[in-house]
């Protein structure tokens, strides 16, 4: 493969990858993986037994 045909199929794979990230939120889940694991590092998160 030339050069140029590997610049355009690395171009092609990221603009996909790109998409990908935006329609799956990563980054949303992200933000949310932050907050989840502060909520679990609560001390008195098991005290609530009901």
């Amino acid at each position: 493969m030339e050069p140029v045909e590997l610049r355009a199929i690395i171009s092609d794979l990221s603009s996909r990858l790109s998409d990908a990230r935006q329609f799956l939120d990563i980054e949303g889940k992200e933000a949310e993986l932050v907050e989840l694991r502060n909520q679990a590092s609560e001390p008195g998160l098991w005290d609530d037994q009901d």
